[in-house]
């Protein structure tokens, strides 16, 4: 049985060969580590060429950082799995990398048990943050913003789309159409007309009103 490959990025030689000597005695599998840079531009040359099956990664990294590691990931379609590792404690930035739907989100203060669980966690398929874990795949599309979640009443009684309750969640979290649509990699119109059918189908004419109507019908 083939080892999944992974890449580290992080800008701490250190913590790099901390994570390399965990990946290689994981108890119940050992990962493969391909290659470790702490350079962003050099990761995206990479993972252009040779995309593993993990990608464990902090923000801080020479040229470009997480997030825009996150985006052009996102943006190429490059079939990898994201986990930040990173000593950041702030629910802002995590809420963000749950937006752009990253599989991981932990901190390097875990001990090394947790790390490994949640880097089984993700390649399993699943969505391990370090306070939202082991969120199933099917469930992933409903995380919006805070952590928060729509029922599955929520979207039939109002004929949502998936989408359309993905915006819910992003308008909530006070961002802007073209926020949204940088998050979700669509157009500026394009959220422009997912709002008017929101606030149609809900039956409001605002976006203050759209939020009102989720709270009472099954925002979570």
């Amino acid at each position: 049985m083939l080892k999944p490959a992974a890449v580290i990025a992080d800008s701490q030689p250190v913590f790099i060969k901390g994570l390399q000597a965990v990946l290689s005695e994981m108890n119940t599998l050992q990962v493969d580590v391909a290659a470790t840079f702490d350079d962003g531009e050099l990761l995206i040359n990479y993972l252009e060429e040779k995309p593993p099956s993990l990608l464990l990664m902090d923000f801080n990294l020479k040229s470009r950082d997480g997030f825009e590691i996150i985006r052009w990931i996102k943006a190429h379609k490059v079939p990898v799995k994201v986990i930040v590792i990173t000593a950041y404690d702030d629910e802002r930035i995590k809420r963000k990398a749950s937006r752009m739907q990253v599989d991981g989100y932990i901190y390097k203060t875990e001990s090394v048990e947790q790390i490994e669980k949640a880097i089984m966690a993700v390649l399993e398929g699943q969505v391990c943050y370090s306070s939202l874990r082991n969120i199933s795949r099917r469930n992933k599309d409903l995380v919006g913003a805070s952590g928060a979640a729509f029922g599955d009443g929520f979207q039939k009684r109002f004929n949502l789309t998936k989408r359309e309750r993905q915006i819910i969640g992003l308008i909530a979290d006070a961002m802007s159409s073209k926020e949204i649509a940088e998050t979700l990699y669509i157009s500026d119109q394009t959220v422009s007309v997912h709002r008017k059918n929101i606030m149609r189908k809900l039956g409001v004419s605002n976006t203050a009103a759209v939020i009102k109507v989720a709270y009472r019908y099954g925002w979570k």
